[in-house]
């Protein structure tokens, strides 16, 4: 593995990872054998809003039934069932920490959701699908870690047909950039790999895409940081495996001002 794929496995992953979900979920009161999704909402994800953020943006994107999804960074697979679930698609989601994936395909088995949802492990700077496979590539909270991001988009332009759509929930960052460490997705300023929403518009416009919506969701995470700081401080079955850093770092940083939390459609030309 090259520095930064060591890096984000060693943050994200972890030894065993399936069998601390499972032991969480029976912990919680759920039988792996009997599982719901309504089961997995508070587990599977953990993107700002979780799986209401997930519908805001197929709300934004106007998902259509039936299309050919790509998650990049699909994590333990909450959005592409949700996605597979709720509006009809075909996903496919692929992650760089090979922990996220098993997790990802064990609990999609689990709720009998195999035939719509699957996952690979890879690279999203060398995706392994041919030309033209999706028609709609989505991400939330995946970008941060990838630096390259003009060959991110290239290949995300690659895979999608032209006039699909390229969906996305992402931390961007103003000028000055986040200066607390550590963050969610960074123990250090080695993994963060923010970008502002001009540098992020304009590697986008160069490999072949057209805006279509842009808004800033900024305040639905002091809200929900809000929300959680008057709310009770029970358990959090979750936490202990997903959050490897305070999470009230990147809210500061919102607050500051220095971070943006923005959901996007962008049209392959």
């Amino acid at each position: 593995m090259n520095d930064i794929t060591d890096l984000v496995n060693k943050h994200y992953g972890s030894d065993d990872l399936i069998g601390k979900v499972l032991a969480d979920l029976r912990g919680a009161g759920k039988d792996p054998d009997a599982l719901t999704r309504d089961d997995l909402a508070p587990f599977e994800e953990f993107h700002s809003g979780g799986r209401r953020a997930t519908h805001k943006l197929a709300r934004l994107l106007g998902l259509a039934s039936g299309s050919r999804v790509l998650d990049v960074g699909s994590g333990l697979g909450g959005p592409a069932r949700t996605l597979a679930a709720d509006y009809g698609c075909t996903v496919t989601g692929i992650d760089l920490t090979e922990s996220f994936c098993l997790v990802a395909q064990t609990l999609t088995k689990l709720v009998g959701m195999s035939d719509v949802a699957s996952f690979r492990h890879g690279n999203a700077l060398d995706m392994p699908f041919d030309i033209h496979t999706f028609d709609v590539v989505w991400s939330q909270h995946a970008t941060m870690n990838i630096e390259d991001k003009d060959r991110l988009f290239s290949e995300v332009a690659r895979v999608l047909r032209p006039g699909g759509m390229y969906a996305f929930q992402e931390v961007l960052s103003v000028d000055q950039g986040p200066t607390r460490f550590p963050l969610p997705w960074a123990a250090n300023a080695s993994m963060n790999f923010t970008i502002t929403p001009s540098e992020t518009r304009s590697a986008l416009t160069t490999n072949s895409f057209v805006e279509r919506n842009w808004v800033d969701h900024s305040n639905d995470v002091l809200s929900q940081a809000n929300q959680q700081r008057t709310a009770s401080q029970g358990a959090n079955p979750a936490r202990h495996w997903i959050e490897k850093v305070s999470a009230e770092n990147s809210v500061l940083e919102y607050e500051d001002g220095n971070l943006l939390l923005i959901r996007a459609v962008f049209e392959r030309r």
